[in-house]
């Protein structure tokens, strides 16, 4: 993986462009890339790029915490947090104190079968339930509104992508939370096809979901980029389904430097 302190060792000529991102002049590619098949891995501030096809046709987008700041999806995120014990417990019927520590143990299997922890979906499946029951409450128990707010400067890279490229949101939110949460960020009215798991009945990281969204958006997976904060369930998972990138974010603001420097300058 490149780091930000061996980026500039490269031996060859570089330079720096807008918003302070290495670029080779020399092969016209970002820094770290391989001139056969630009794939590399890089870590540059808040975003890395584990991979990217010859010819980028569309990007997938994962919706929470990547199209709008931590600090505002924490607060957000917390009150579906607080409904999912008591919601297993009921569903198991036992207390929400069992169902945390049934929780805990199930992910600590998970972590230790698959290095890395389950997503709430999963563990339902895992436990017998049918993920999908669990949105209805979902739904009724967000309120994006609150903590949300509009980002403009999104917008405006948003509006000059879909000029270029094809654009999905993929989601593990239920599809009228993540409209809301697109209408909060102000980029609902840009038509991105929103791809959820109960309009899909799949859902991130399985293949299926990654899959939807490329027929979707009627490209093959080696032409898309996957982009979203969670490295396993949104980047990794999106390699291992057969598509030609993936880059792990932290927020909008590397989301809208991805798009600056690496396609708004092919």
């Amino acid at each position: 993986m490149l780091t930000l302190a061996n980026i500039f060792t490269k031996s060859c000529q570089t330079q720096q462009i807008k918003d302070n991102f290495p670029f080779c002049f020399c092969c016209d590619m970002l820094v770290g890339t391989s001139p056969l098949n630009h794939s590399w891995r890089e870590k540059r501030v808040g975003m890395t790029i584990l991979q990217l096809p010859k010819s980028i046709q569309g990007i997938v987008v994962d919706l929470d915490r990547t199209l709008y700041p931590r600090s505002e999806g924490d607060p957000y995120l917390a009150d579906s947090a607080e409904r999912s014990m008591p919601f297993l417990g009921e569903r198991l019927g036992m207390s929400i104190e069992d169902a945390e520590l049934l929780a805990e143990v199930k992910r600590q299997e998970w972590i230790a079968q698959e290095g890395r922890r389950p997503v709430f979906a999963e563990l339902l499946d895992s436990l017998g339930i049918d993920p999908l029951s669990w949105y209805p409450i979902r739904a009724r128990c967000c309120h994006p509104e609150k903590f949300i707010s509009p980002n403009p400067n999104l917008r405006k890279v948003l509006i000059r992508t879909r000029a270029m490229v094809r654009v999905a949101i993929l989601t593990n939110a239920p599809q009228v939370v993540a409209h809301r949460v697109l209408h909060c960020i102000g980029v609902a009215d840009l038509g991105f096809p929103v791809c959820s798991p109960d309009a899909f009945r799949s859902f991130k990281p399985q293949q299926q979901a990654f899959h939807a969204a490329a027929t979707a958006l009627e490209l093959e997976g080696e032409h898309l980029v996957a982009i979203g904060d969670r490295l396993a369930t949104d980047c990794e998972a999106a390699l291992a389904a057969g598509y030609g990138g993936a880059v792990h974010v932290k927020g909008p603001e590397d989301v809208i430097a991805f798009i600056r420097t690496v396609l708004f300058t092919r």
